[in-house]
């Protein structure tokens, strides 16, 4: 989704792509996966930033993953792991 695209649910032109997300204590919200989620420690944590992209006019939101392919890589050994 780019800043010059329409909201889905409005159909303004006035998205803010890339917004930050942040928790209370001022930081920035991650997604994680683990690679080995069973190990007892060093599970082989994976996360990647969680971005919004929000309409200016109705401020609808959207969630994005910022690097997905590197969380979905990470799933899949995951999975692997355990015999999903």
């Amino acid at each position: 989704m780019s800043a010059n695209d329409k909201c889905p649910k409005c159909g303004a032109p006035r998205l803010m792509t890339e917004v930050q997300i942040e928790d209370a204590m001022q930081e920035e919200v991650n997604l994680k996966v683990q690679k080995r989620p069973h190990a007892f420690i060093l599970k082989g944590d994976v996360r990647v930033p969680l971005k919004a992209c929000v309409c200016g006019a109705c401020g609808f939101t959207e969630f994005y993953a910022e690097d997905p392919d590197k969380l979905r890589q990470a799933y899949e050994e995951g999975a692997a792991s355990i015999g999903l």
